[in-house]
Parts: structure tokens; C-alpha cells; sequence
């Protein structure tokens, strides 16, 4: 005769559960979200960094177009 665990049950129970699932997948989806955000703001700092290089170009050209720099800027 097998003994059935009730921690097992129990555990069962819980993992089957909807809600605990729904509270899982939230985990999961703010850990992902928040892995994101450190690329996000690495992606930040690189497109800031371009276009600080690339502002010393467009003042050149703003000095002989004044609207062209307005159009970048």
C-alpha cells in the first residue's frame, strides 16, 4: 500500500491553484520587465552618447542654417 504524503497533496493543491499561478506568472513577468529595464537604460546612455557626438556636426550646420538646427534640435 502507498502512503500518500499530505505535504505532497497540499503542495499539489497550491500549484494547481489559479490564483497562485496567476501570482507566479506576475513574478516571472516583473523579473523579465525589470531585466529589461537595465537594457533600457544601457540603450539610453548609447543613443545619448550618439547624439552628443553628432550635436558638435549639427552646430557646424547651424551656423550657415539656422533652420536645419531648429529641425534637429
Amino acid at each position: 500500500m502507498e502512503n500518500s504524503d499530505p505535504l505532497d497533496t497540499a503542495e499539489q493543491a497550491y500549484v494547481q491553484h489559479p490564483q497562485n499561478n496567476l501570482v507566479k506568472a506576475r513574478r516571472l513577468l516583473l523579473d523579465v520587465v525589470q531585466a529589461l529595464h537595465a537594457q533600457v537604460e544601457a540603450l539610453v546612455v548609447i543613443g545619448a552618447q550618439a547624439i552628443y557626438e553628432r550635436l558638435g556636426t549639427y552646430q557646424s550646420m547651424a551656423s550657415t542654417s539656422p533652420r536645419l538646427m531648429r529641425i534637429l534640435l
